[in-house]
Order: structure tokens, then sequence, then C-alpha cells
């Protein structure tokens, strides 16, 4: 017996068996991690050499809130450049920006 509601319908052409995607291609992604990781690991090493003056107590007042605070918006800068990993140059802008709150935090450590 035969579905009388049944319609010929013709299989879909072979763009259409394929997602659209909406998110981020996966080579922005890879070098927004690379970059990431980069940040990651020059953050480890500054904030390996901050401890040292920290923990002699040896760095000024101001140095902990100071060194502290431009960690923290390094990784909010981090953050948001995933966040935004979809658009074209916000997650390049907040990387750097990102990068820009290393380099502060570095001159801290060497002027502490």
């Amino acid at each position: 017996m035969s579905n009388p509601y049944a319609q010929s319908v013709p299989p879909p052409a072979a763009s259409a068996t394929r997602p659209q995607s909406d998110g981020p291609r996966l080579l922005v992604l890879a070098g927004i991690s690379a970059w990431a990781l980069l940040l990651v690991v020059a953050g480890i090493a500054t904030a390996t050499t901050a401890a040292v003056p920290i923990m002699g107590g040896e760095a000024p007042d101001w140095f902990l809130w100071a060194f502290s605070g431009t960690g923290v918006a390094g990784m909010i800068l981090t953050m948001g450049s995933f966040a935004t990993a979809r658009l074209k140059a916000a997650p390049w802008l907040f990387l750097l920006g990102a990068t820009l709150t290393l380099v502060v935090a570095s001159f801290l450590v060497k002027n502490a």
C-alpha cells in the first residue's frame, strides 16, 4: 500500500548536505590558542620571577596590587579573544592588549 500523502522530493544537492557553520574557522582558533599559550608561558615565567621579591618582603607596597591587576587584566583580555573568535579583528586586538599587559607586568618586575 502506498502513502497517498508522500511527495516525490529530489535528493539534496551536494552543497546542501554540508552544514553551514557560523563559528570561527579552525585556523583562527589555532592561531588564537597558540598566542594564548605563549602568553600563559610568559605569564608563568613573569609570575615566578615576581614571587621572589614578594615572598622576600623586598617588593614595595604597591607592587603586589599593580602586578596582580595587570595579570587579571591580561587574563580577561585573553578570554575576550576566545569569546570574540567569530569576529575578524577583535580577537587579535584582545590578544594584543593582553600582550601589552604582560609587557607592563614584566616592566613592573624589572623595576620592583
